[in-house]
């Protein structure tokens, strides 16, 4: 009974970020554009939040490393969050005020996930608790809220930030209810940040993480603004969401099997040539029909990656490293590669139109791909997974 209290609790309070996450992550952009910012200061603004976020996660997961209860760092972070947030709105109207607060805002949140994550997975592995059941569920309260977001976003936009704040304050009061995991007491063994890249196989999968998620971040930056531009509403963004989060539950439900029947390997090609698939159709079809399609299989994308590298990360790390490896692949998949994918993607859209760069994007991920397989067989093909 105690157990499933517990797993109540974890679930719950792990959820919470991801339906944080669905209110945010691709109205705010748009929210940008309602305050007449053209796609290059966008870009900045986004860039800008990427930079506070690779700056403020190994710090934070450092600290969380070192600690006796993770969770205090946690709470911490949330309240940083809502006053940035809470911020964000009221400055939003200066750009260059914005661009400060943006920053931190980024910066703070950037770090809620990669330490949730760690705070699960450390208790996943203590009491045996299935961690893609509960990262299942994290993609369910995203679904839901984007939906929501989607409905109650398309009356006004700002109506966004109550939302956000008013999760970020439930997610602290159960966060005094979710069972901490007590540091394990081992041999005074300094680790450091920079032991993680002596492993050369971690280092070739995030490279190509890396370039994979230039792309992503270019999509998850714009796509909000280029659909809205299409002739797509704001509520069926929000079911568009809402089916790509879903879309994922099939990737999470039967991945260990899958990674046990077709390796890393195959998997993570699969989501490069689904990515570039995907970028090639928005720059060539895209309608309230296809958009639909789209994010369908937008589940045979980026969770592949995530899950193949803390798979990897979580066979082959050492523990006392298991934090900052997590916050490592979280800044590949979305804090260096938002840096260039935003600045740069929101700078060329301005002059060759985001639809050209999706043609763009489409055609690094097709030499991605190729390079992968190639580099894979010649260094890693007699190495398990």
């Amino acid at each position: 009974m105690l157990a499933k209290k517990e797993l109540t609790w974890i679930s719950s309070f792990y959820m919470l970020f991801f339906m944080a996450g669905g209110v945010v992550s691709q109205y705010l952009p748009i929210f940008y554009s309602y305050r007449n910012y053209d796609y290059s200061k966008i870009g900045i603004i986004l860039s800008i939040g990427s930079i506070f976020s690779v700056l403020f996660q190994p710090i934070a997961a450092t600290i969380s490393d070192k600690v006796d209860k993770k969770i205090k760092v946690f709470r911490i972070l949330i309240i940083c969050t809502f006053l940035a947030a809470s911020f964000l709105f009221f400055l939003s109207q200066n750009y260059y005020y914005l661009l400060i607060i943006a920053g931190i805002f980024y910066g703070f949140s950037g770090c809620l996930q990669p330490l949730n994550d760690s705070i699960v997975i450390e208790m996943c592995t203590r009491k045996n608790y299935k961690y893609q059941t509960i990262r299942l569920l994290g993609s369910l309260g995203f679904a839901i809220m984007s939906a929501i977001t989607g409905v109650i976003a398309s009356y006004n936009i700002v109506y966004i930030f109550p939302m956000y704040i008013g999760i970020l304050i439930i997610a602290l009061f159960i966060s005094y209810h979710v069972p901490t995991v007590e540091k394990i007491k081992s041999e005074k063994v300094k680790s450091k940040f920079i032991e993680l890249v002596h492993d050369k196989k971690f280092v070739f999968l995030l490279f190509y993480a890396f370039i994979l998620s230039i792309t992503n971040a270019f999509f998850n930056s714009f796509q909000g603004i280029y659909s809205r531009e299409n002739g797509i509403s704001m509520g069926l963004l929000g079911i568009c969401s809402m089916i790509g989060s879903i879309s994922q539950f099939p990737a999470m439900a039967f991945f260990s099997k899958a990674y046990k029947k077709f390796g890393q390997k195959k998997l993570m090609t699969t989501a490069g040539v689904v990515f570039g698939l995907r970028w090639l159709c928005y720059a060539t079809i895209l309608n309230s029909t296809s958009v639909l399609i789209l994010w369908a299989i937008h589940g045979l994308t980026y969770i592949l990656l995530f899950l193949c590298l803390v798979e990897y990360s979580r066979k082959n790390i050492p523990a006392q490293l298991s934090t900052r490896a997590l916050v490592l692949i979280n800044l590949i998949l979305f804090g260096i590669s938002g840096i260039i994918g935003s600045s740069l993607g929101g700078y060329f859209s301005n002059y060759l139109g985001i639809k050209n760069i999706f043609y763009v994007c489409s055609v690094i991920c097709f030499l991605a791909v190729m390079f992968f397989n190639y580099y894979y067989k010649t260094y890693f093909t007699h190495k398990k997974d």
